[in-house]
């Protein structure tokens, strides 16, 4: 009681430009258990700090032995000591510190006193320790014996003191000087055996005073005559100890029989032990000579007894006293065996329905079986296939791409059991022994499950997820089919019955069409396939119904769905060359290409993903990550906004909230760090958002406050971060207390949804809500407001037990905003996809709930054509993504929900604007998947419907349609050359045999290249052909006529001569040009023979346009060659084009070439082309 310590400052708010507020310079008083526990505890951890071998029972008598007793004994049958008001008394810290360090703070000074009568002094003994016995530095030991005045009778002992001290010498040439070890301190005193005799003892410290050297220890007691003994006093050793490992140093890897040896320094060492990992302790006996002494010691450790990892040694020794040293420990490695994985089943085996653990289940019922894998070897562990097998038959199996050394990976498996009773489960690693391993005994396990029978009877039901399409997502005014899984839930078969299928019009479900079906078994299923009906709207209302005269339960024989239609083309399935260890946490497009965020313990990587899907990591973005990372892609820049750990100046851990951009090259700009540093015991940033309109950026994130202003009522708030500069790190403004009174563990909720409107920033959060029925949950809440506001007044609860919140802002065409928000509600087994359409207002909007069982992650992409949304949610046959549609643009709010795409467990998805695609990531019980669904061209570019129409006839890609494309471009060039070869040659003939004296040819002009020169000589020629000559050179169908033809000549001869040019000139040129046409077209049909193309028709066999053979089906064109295979185009000759000559103003056509040169005909002028 009566404990003082500073008094605290009650507020310590700093006030704007006033000095911060320090504590009071003042004491208080406290009494009662709780001032007196933290004062002992403060105590022992001293003397744990001076000595940190003390066990429980020294602790326990120092306390009691150095108390001040106060008030009589409560119930001396208990205890003679303990009352009921101060206990085991005051204790005095002063004295047991005197006894741990032999410091004296008074209590008899040096003992001085009258002396006894000679011969009459010999009260007080030394019973331990005995003249000789050796004490080891660093270790506490009790002085013990009895004071027993022999003369005077009735006289009492009022104290003993004891004093130790030793020689000191610095160097073998100096002097010897007496020391205190410790000052004459009062020993601890009880009542002896005899009448009149005291017990006494002492604990005390021994410090590093000598080394192989006495210590004195002197004892002294007085009576109640103010009289003292005679000095007792024992001449002990002191000396140290201390133990080592020589050898295995822990460097290197050990094999076979390894000998493990040391030195152990004590007096008088008696033995060593040592141990492995968590194994017994071995003895080994020491033989040696001398009471102080260095021994050696030695074990051999066949390393061949134990499996191949890391050990730790730990040895310690024991002197003849009984003293045991300090434990010492080193950690080897073991190989005996060449680098190999071990692998084995980690912890237990699990059953779950819906993600809920659950003990037993009902005959066809979907169930999930989680195990965990480890490997215990020293290699990685590649494709690790997993069998789960139902009484020995294999039921499912999983491939775990990689599990590297030490690393847990959960594993998946589906099971749907179809017998009733205790099945035996048995999770197989390996089964085909693929991978090397030393010992199998571990790679499987076996749990025994209870499965009960179906009810007595039949029941038919269309149970949640059980209706599919193909394509998966039908486009408009396409053919489609639908199929419906119809489970039999009962023990007994069916009768026939038959399933109806209604669509719904504008007067309600109108009967589609019906389908009679046959006898479904007692707890098995059936496929029913009905052909969709083909329309061009956006989504189609069906209602499957079952028409049987006996059913158990009649609540499930109808089930309505929705068919979504699309323009969209769903591609294959990859597995992205991401490392198993990866987590994927985030991404974004970045123009075609993609961004994906990833995690390894601590460390956030960032992978570019190309448009093949392709992946490589370009970045490490964070090694000190705290878990949260929000993305946003705007205008080919990626933001990212992150929680991060570092070391301050002081070297203490803060948190805070990071900003970069990333752009298409995958560089990042300098971080910034926007929020102020939080110390781990002050609170945590967590939950970010992000959003970014323009050039403004909004960060929201949740802040729990540890201290509040000094008065520690963690309290937990959203905030806002702003910027209208992202790249300028003085331009963030923080905004505080945006919502108040949160009340959420970190990270323990989803993250805020942050969207920015044109008026305000509206939100969508978490938080726990109690009202309506009293019980505490996770409810969804909406908010909107002014940045610069705090504690928003527009807070209103949308969901009940609900998680998962996705929002998007959409800005109509007019002008106006919508806000597009889904999350989930219920638990995993009820769970259902909340989805709404609302104006920036939240009232007045359209509200939709899908059943959704299991559901775990939304997605929201906005499109031109509205909001794709895509969800995850568990069906008969395991979890399954699908696809929907939500559209505001007619202003009716129109919910499209769902098509079912694949199996598996939606982690993200993204789209990159520059190519139209939707890209998404997901997990199956085979690993990590990555897909796309391609927007088609149709939807925003009609002017190029006809070839998409073929591509989506033919059941194309964008890729392999352009290859094929890229073929048929060639051949019709190829035809059109050969065409255009025939027409001209045709043309030229002709013109040959009609030309007229007098008629001057600008539209043939003969160029000469020179590549050394930029001009281009041009050499016309006049000459007259004779009629014999052009008769020659005519062809057989042309009619000759009686006509020269003059050609101009630019030359020193007379342009008006005829005998410049010959005819056989001019029928030699003719003849060169068909010579090197001809070169051209037998390259040409090389090439296309060599290709796998048809032959070229003869000139003369084209059919005519309605003779034409049909397009071939999808699938009867021939294969398109590989990269590389296609054949070189022949080496055509140049294209003539016409030219104009500025001076003459002429025009003639020369053929292009390098220079880009020609001379006029006429004037002779250079023309530039």
């Amino acid at each position: 009681s009566g404990i003082n310590a500073p008094r605290h400052q009650e507020g310590s708010l700093q006030l704007p430009n006033q000095p911060r507020p320090m504590a009071d310079n003042d004491y208080q008083e406290m009494d009662g258990t709780s001032m007196a526990t933290p004062h002992v505890s403060g105590l022992i951890a001293i003397m744990l700090g001076i000595d940190e071998d003390l066990d429980l029972d020294e602790i326990r008598d120092l306390l009691r032995d150095n108390s001040e007793l106060r008030g009589g004994a409560y119930d001396t049958d208990f205890d003679e000591n303990w009352n009921e008001k101060y206990g085991f008394g005051i204790v005095d810290g002063a004295r047991i510190l005197e006894n741990l360090t032999g410091q004296s703070g008074g209590g008899g000074g040096d003992g001085g006193c009258d002396p006894a009568p000679t011969g009459s002094g010999d009260w007080v003994d030394i019973q331990s320790h005995s003249n000789g016995s050796w004490l080891i530095e660093g270790e506490s030991y009790r002085v013990r014996g009895e004071a027993k005045h022999p003369q005077q009778v009735g006289e009492t002992i009022e104290e003993v003191l004891i004093h130790g001290w030793y020689w000191y010498q610095e160097n073998h040439t100096s002097p010897r000087e007496k020391r205190d070890a410790f000052s004459w301190t009062q020993a601890t005193l009880s009542d002896g055996v005899e009448l009149g005799a005291s017990n006494w003892s002492h604990i005390f410290y021994v410090q590093d005073w000598v080394d192989d050297d006495e210590l004195t220890i002197e004892v002294r007691a007085r009576d109640s005559t103010d009289i003292c003994s005679e000095t007792a006093w024992v001449e002990v050793m002191v000396g140290t100890q201390s133990i080592s490992i020589d050898s295995p140093s822990g460097n290197a890897p050990l094999s076979g029989i390894t000998e493990v040896e040391g030195t152990f320094l004590t007096p008088e060492p008696e033995s060593v032990e040592i141990r492995v990992g968590k194994g017994e302790w071995e003895e080994t006996r020491l033989v040696t000579q001398g009471e102080y002494t260095d021994a050696s010691w030695d074990f051999d450790w066949d390393t061949t007894e134990v499996e191949d990892g890391t050990y730790r040694i730990a040895v310690r020794g024991h002197d003849h006293s009984g003293v045991i040293s300090d434990e010492l420990r080193r950690t080897v490695e073991v190989d005996n065996y060449p680098p190999a994985p071990a692998l084995s089943i980690f912890g237990s085996i699990s059953v779950e329905e819906y993600g809920v653990p659950i003990e037993e289940a009902y005959v066809n019922t979907f169930l999930e079986v989680r195990a965990e894998i480890r490997n215990n070897g020293d290699a990685d562990a590649e494709e690790v296939v997993v069998h789960l097998r139902e009484e020995g038959t294999k039921r499912s199996e999983a491939t775990i791409p990689l599990i590297e050394p030490g690393q847990v990976i959960e594993v998946v498996l589906y099971w749907n059991p179809m017998a009733s009773g205790g099945q035996d489960l048995e999770i197989v690693i390996d089964p085909g022994q693929a991978i090397p391993e030393t010992d199998r005994s571990d790679n499987s396990a076996i749990i025994t499950f209870p499965v009960q029978p179906r009810p007595d009877g039949v029941d038919l039901a269309i149970r949640p997820g059980a209706v599919t399409t193909n394509p998966a997502v039908p486009r408009p005014n396409e053919p489609y089919t639908i199929s419906i899984r119809i489970d039999n839930l009962g023990a007994r078969d069916s009768d026939s019955f038959s399933v109806e299928l209604s669509m719904m019009n504008e007067f309600g479900y109108e009967l589609y069409d019906v389908f009679n079906a046959t006898v479904i078994l007692g707890q098995m299923s059936s496929s029913i396939t009905f052909a969709g009906n083909i329309s061009d709207a956006r989504g189609i209302s069906y209602r499957a119904t079952i028409i049987t005269s006996t059913d158990l339960v009649s609540d499930n024989n109808v089930a309505d769905f929705v068919i979504v239609q699309d323009y969209v083309t769903l591609s294959g399935a990859r597995t992205p060359a991401l490392q198993s260890t990866h987590q994927i946490e985030a991404s974004a497009g970045l123009g075609e290409d993609s961004l994906l965020f990833t995690s390894v313990g601590s460390k956030l990587f960032v992978h570019r993903m190309a448009l093949d899907q392709s992946l490589y990591t370009c970045l490490e973005l964070e090694t000190e990550w705290l878990g949260d990372v929000a993305v946003n892609s705007y205008q080919g820049i990626v933001t990212v906004a992150w929680t991060r750990s570092y070391f301050d100046e002081n070297s203490f851990i803060r948190s805070t909230v990071s900003y970069t951009t990333i752009d298409r090259t995958c560089q990042m700009t300098p971080r910034q760090d926007l929020m102020p540093g939080l110390l781990t015991s002050s609170g945590t940033y967590w939950g970010l958002g992000l959003d970014q309109r323009d050039d403004s950026v909004v960060i929201a994130g949740f802040h729990r406050d540890l201290v509040t202003g000094g008065t520690y009522q963690d309290l937990t708030t959203i905030f806002l971060i702003e910027t209208d500069s992202p790249l300028s790190a003085d331009d963030w403004e923080i905004h505080r207390n945006t919502i108040l009174d949160i009340d959420l563990y970190p990270r323990s909720a989803s993250s805020i949804e942050v969207e920015i409107g044109e008026d305000d920033i509206h939100l969508l959060h978490q938080n726990l809500r109690d009202d309506s029925t009293g019980e505490e949950r996770l409810g969804m809440f909406y908010a909107h407001g002014n940045i610069d506001e705090q504690n928003w007044a527009f807070s209103i609860a949308a969901g009940d037990d609900a998680t998962s919140g996705k929002m998007l802002l959409v800005e109509n065409s007019d002008g106006s905003e919508t806000i597009f928000t889904a999350w989930r509600e219920g638990t995993e087994a009820n769970a259902e996809l909340v989805t709404r359409i609302s104006p920036p207002s939240w009232f007045q909007g359209i509200e939709s709930r899908t059943p959704a069982r299991g559901l775990s992650n939304i997605a929201l992409i906005e499109t031109d054509r509205g909001i794709q949304i895509l969800y995850d949610a568990i069906s008969p046959t395991g979890p399954k993504l699908h696809y929907g549609l939500l559209s505001n643009d007619d202003g009716d709010g129109n919910m499209w929900l769902s098509d079912r795409l694949s199996s598996g467990v939606l982690l993200t998805a993204w789209r990159t604007d520059d190519s139209g695609e939707l890209h998404f990531t997901y997990v199956t019980s085979n690993g990590l998947r990555v897909r796309k669904m391609v927007e088609d061209p149709t939807v925003e570019t009609p002017d190029h419907g006809l070839l998409d129409e073929i591509r989506i006839w033919l059941s194309l890609d964008e890729s392999t349609f352009q290859a094929l494309m890229n073929s048929v471009v060639i051949t019709f060039c190829s035809l059109s050359l050969f065409v255009t070869f025939v027409v001209t040659s045709n043309r030229r003939r002709r013109a040959d045999s009609d030309v007229k004296v007098g008629f001057v040819n600008e539209n043939w002009v003969d160029l000469e290249s020179d590549e050394s020169g930029d001009e281009i000589e041009v050499t016309p020629i006049v000459s007259v052909i004779s009629e014999e000559e052009i008769t020659e050179s005519a062809d057989d169908d042309l009619s000759p006529a009686p006509v020269s033809a003059v050609v101009i000549e630019d030359g020193p001869e007379d342009p008006d001569s005829s005998s410049n040019r010959s005819a056989r000139t001019s029928r030699r040129e003719r003849r060169a040009v068909e010579a090197e046409m001809k070169q051209v077209m037998e390259e040409m049909h090389k090439a296309i023979e060599e290709s796998g193309l048809p032959p070229l028709p003869v000139p003369g066999e084209l059919p005519t346009s309605g003779e034409f053979p049909p397009l071939p089906a999808p699938g009867e064109l021939p294969p398109l060659p590989a990269p590389g295979e296609l054949p070189p185009l022949p080496d055509l000759p140049a294209p003539e084009i016409p030219v104009t000559c500025a001076s003459c103003e002429s025009t003639f056509n020369a053929r292009a070439n390098k220079a880009r040169r020609v001379k006029c005909p006429l004037c002779g002028e250079t023309v530039k082309m």
